[in-house]
């Protein structure tokens, strides 16, 4: 017996754009305040941010049919990635 794979009717941007929104909500649910001396925390939380809104603009750019300056802008969250790394 075959099974052919179902098709999502939702597209692959808007499963990302869910994706981005549950972690603006966990992060705005934890109300995470991190110590004033410690800046390593404050640096982590300050790109945290920084990725939920480049992922944001990476969508509208993709949704825009501006696919070239979405991916360009990956490399925004590859260098954050490798700087939290």
């Amino acid at each position: 017996m075959t099974t052919k794979p179902r098709s999502c009717p939702i597209n692959d941007i808007e499963h990302i754009r869910k994706f981005v929104a549950y972690a603006k909500r966990r992060v705005n649910d934890a109300e995470y305040y991190p110590p004033i001396n410690h800046y390593r925390y404050l640096a982590a939380l300050a790109l945290y941010s920084k990725c939920l809104t480049v992922a944001g603009a990476i969508i509208t750019l993709l949704e825009a049919d501006f696919s070239d300056e979405g991916f360009g802008m990956t490399r925004t969250l590859m260098d954050v990635f490798i700087t939290l790394h």
